[in-house]
């Protein structure tokens, strides 16, 4: 039989302060609104089944603009205990952020797959991202075919013209031939970052580029540009080179997003639009005081986005109640973001094995990614891949 369930969350008082942070729940994928400062609506469907694990919440109470809930576990007979954190930023935390100028350009694949309604979707989803930048916004739209084909020869403001040029420019874009990604990227990285700002990518693909994309030529392409620059990758479809938009997206502090076949991708791309805005905590980096932590999933956090939450897994060796910090460090301005962790002592598993499940899967990735990108049967690493499956 079918299961609905809807619960209200309400913070102490609407004068308190304070708000809802990230809310998990361990074995069922719940639907999180929120439908206010201090108030947030959680939803469940599925099918009543008795044999499965009961349906548990989680989450914390902050005055700060970042929100942060930890959950942790330690197995009797490990050495290490597991902690899963899920962070989220209100606006107020970008409103923090010390105002740098924006460069956007769009990659968009125009092979002969692209062909009929995928193109099309395309376009009206770059379109309507237009129309939310300002004008002291820049960007270029980049056409990813065998030979590139640019809109404008620099980033430009983001003004009524400019915008009319783009339309006419994807609405005269044919699909055809094969993708070159890496000559669309260095066509799009021949400028350089923004001494004092940002520069993003985004970048659609629904197949292969070829001549295909090495990890030495792309460590080449992306090393002069530093931290300023962040890569946001669409894959579309099964075909997409999920390695290549991955490591992409990993390599620059950007996100990796995969879109159905048959999904709507102008919802999809609209949908990227807070990430390409200015990040609440760019880059963070995550500490953990006296926890000895160690083993960070992933090792490069993404930028923390306003309407985005931030999953981050690890191990750790020492147990207690110590601070958590997400803190960005660009230049001489610094900002952190801190809360009282709760790190469980060994043997304690009463929130659940959340964290071991989440680290184990994003840790059999990770070696995955290596043994291929090395080419290279280390019998360590696959020692250690065939135990955590097992």
């Amino acid at each position: 039989s079918g299961l609905r369930v809807e619960i209200d969350i309400a913070g102490a008082t609407a004068q308190s302060g304070e708000r809802i942070g990230p809310v998990y729940s361990p074995h069922h994928a719940v639907q999180v609104e929120r439908t206010g400062v201090d108030r947030v609506r959680v939803r469940y469907e599925g099918v009543l089944d008795p044999t499965e694990p009961d349906l548990r919440l989680f989450w914390s109470r902050t005055r700060s603009p970042v929100g942060m809930t930890m959950l942790s576990c330690w197995p009797e007979k490990e050495e290490r205990g597991y902690y899963l954190l899920l962070a989220e930023a209100r606006s107020a935390a970008v409103s923090q952020a010390p105002s740098r100028p924006r460069s956007l350009v769009f990659l968009v694949d125009n092979s002969a797959s692209m062909s009929g309604e995928r193109l099309d979707q395309v376009r009206r989803g770059i379109l309507g991202i237009l129309m939310r930048l300002s004008p002291r916004d820049r960007f270029n739209v980049i056409a990813c075919g065998a030979t590139p084909d640019v809109l404008f020869p620099e980033a430009k403001p983001t003004t009524p013209d400019a915008r009319r040029a783009a339309r006419m420019f994807l609405e005269d874009l044919e699909p055809s031939g094969e993708v070159d990604l890496g000559a669309a990227l260095r066509q799009a990285l021949a400028s350089g970052v923004p001494a004092e700002g940002t520069l993003t990518l985004l970048v659609t693909l629904d197949g292969r580029s070829t001549p295909p994309l090495a990890d030495d030529g792309m460590k080449a392409l992306l090393a002069p540009h530093g931290v300023g620059l962040r890569i946001h990758t669409v894959g579309i479809g099964v075909d997409a080179d999920a390695h290549v938009l991955e490591k992409l997206a990993g390599r620059t502090g950007g996100r990796a997003t995969w879109l159905p076949p048959r999904a709507d991708l102008e919802i999809g791309l609209l949908a990227r639009a807070a990430e390409l805005g200015t990040p609440a905590l760019p880059r963070p980096r995550l500490e953990i005081e006296e926890g000895d932590i160690t083993q960070l999933l992933p090792e490069r956090l993404p930028d923390l986005v306003p309407g985005r939450t931030l999953v981050a897994t690890g191990r750790y060796r020492r147990a207690g109640r110590p601070e958590l910090v997400l803190r960005e460090r660009r230049g001489s301005f610094g900002r952190e973001f801190g809360a009282v962790s709760w790190l469980a002592s060994r043997g304690d598993m009463r929130q659940g094995d959340a964290p071991l499940r989440v680290w184990s899967r994003r840790r059999q990735a990770a070696i995955i990614d290596q043994l291929r990108l090395e080419q290279d049967d280390d019998e360590d690493r696959i020692v250690e891949l065939v135990s955590l499956s097992t």
